[in-house]
């Protein structure tokens, strides 16, 4: 593919695909640029796979997830309440997207598991239909979007369910540098905070961008996603870099991401010190790491 083609690519996916940055600017009215209308058939699926990432957003769900607090939550029903977000989303219609979130939460599912099993799997839910070729790129970039809104609103709306002590330890979570994708990172972000966590969540596009925030700012834990096979080696130069010019000299590595999933063995290729496949145990997985790390590990 020309320069010129990927650029335009690029410059269609920035409008489709929200970032964090540009949330609360997106005017979803608006007309896509006409190109965009026509990126399948354009045959690029294979320059867009780690841009628009619905199927790369969020890792799949932890065999061990915590079971939900009443017994009618279970695995089928939940797995059918993210299908059916899903398909609100891939219809546009957020409204009814709202009302089912604030009725789940009514009867008593927590806020976690809303965010992590119904909400984030319905966007894996998504990603797989692009896959299977049963939507197009267009329609599921843009309903990502939407849940990505939901996802927005809801935490804007229950912050007050935060925990009631705040910790003073603090978590870095960025996706590797040069991918674009932030539903999952944010979304992990978010249940650190829940949990008393102060959680920075950052795009970054090169190292120097890592090594100014790792020097200038301190951390107990980065946390790291990689989506893109492709990204590996940069992931393992990202990591080197932090280790060698953090503030925190003993900083906590965390690793996540689709990719860990299907090679759980990368977390020592790239030098990590804990991978979770999960955005609830991710919590629980980084308090152990500080603890490790404190006593004089690593």
């Amino acid at each position: 593919m020309a320069s010129s083609d990927k650029e335009s690519v690029s410059s269609a996916l920035r409008w489709v695909v929200p970032s964090e940055q540009r949330s609360s600017s997106i005017r979803w009215g608006l007309k896509p640029p006409r190109f965009a209308m026509s990126l399948v058939q354009l045959g690029i699926r294979q320059a867009v796979e780690d841009e628009v990432i619905p199927r790369l957003l969020l890792s799949h769900p932890h065999e061990d997830a915590p079971a939900p607090e009443r017994p009618e939550w279970n695995s089928d029903r939940i797995d059918t309440l993210a299908l059916e977000m899903a398909n609100f989303a891939e219809s546009g219609e957020e409204v009814s997207m709202r009302n089912l979130a604030e009725d789940l939460l009514s009867k008593g599912l927590s806020f976690e598991i809303l965010l992590v099993h119904v909400v984030g799997a319905a966007a894996r839910h998504l990603g797989v239909r692009w896959e299977q070729d049963t939507t197009d790129f267009l329609r599921v970039a843009l309903a990502v979007g939407y849940l990505q809104t939901l996802m927005r609103d809801l935490c804007a709306a229950h912050q007050h369910e935060t925990a009631s002590t705040a910790s003073n330890r603090r978590i870095l979570l960025l996706p590797t540098p040069g991918e674009t994708h932030g539903f999952g990172i944010a979304m992990v972000a978010e249940i650190f905070q829940r949990k008393g966590w102060h959680a920075d969540c950052h795009q970054m596009h090169d190292l120097a961008e890592v090594e100014e925030c790792v020097r200038a700012e301190w951390f107990d834990v980065v946390g790291l996603s990689l989506g893109a096979e492709k990204r590996v080696v940069r992931l393992t130069e990202t990591i080197k870099l932090i280790r060698r010019t953090s503030r925190n000299r003993r900083v906590g590595i965390m690793v996540g991401g689709p990719q860990f999933i299907l090679h759980p063995d990368w977390q020592t290729r790239v030098g990590a010190d804990t991978c979770s496949g999960d955005a609830i145990h991710a919590v629980e997985q980084a308090e152990q790491l500080v603890g490790l790390l404190v006593r004089g590990r690593g």
